[in-house]
């Protein structure tokens, strides 16, 4: 059983892997977004995002006269996050696609293919 003192400490453990799996993720979502302007990707982006644990979030981002609008169409997430190395899939309204791999290993290192 564990005492107060092991819980905050599991708790803080938790809650430093979600923000280093949260950078990662908008890092590679920003990185991913440039490089779909330079493929000449057309509006709306399909992304599903995918941990090795099963956390997942699919995504539909629009092009709006103030921007791009985020629209989660469905997601998982357990109290560990998104576990490494984590998958994402964009795809274009024409069908082009990027795959990025982030992290593994513990690294952080952002893998486009």
């Amino acid at each position: 059983m564990m005492n107060s003192r092991d819980k905050k400490v599991k708790a803080e453990a938790l809650e430093a892997l979600k923000s280093r799996s949260g950078k990662v993720i908008a890092k590679a979502t920003e990185t991913a977004f440039a490089r779909a302007a330079e493929r000449s990707f057309q509006f709306p982006f399909t992304t599903a995002t995918v941990g090795r644990n099963g956390a997942f979030m699919f995504c539909r981002y629009h092009k709006t006269g103030h921007g791009i609008d985020l629209e989660t169409l469905a997601e998982h997430e357990d109290e560990t996050g998104y576990e490494f190395p984590i998958n994402m899939l964009m795809v274009d309204a024409t069908g082009k696609e990027l795959r990025v791999t982030m992290g593994g290993e513990g690294s952080d290192r952002i893998t486009f293919h």
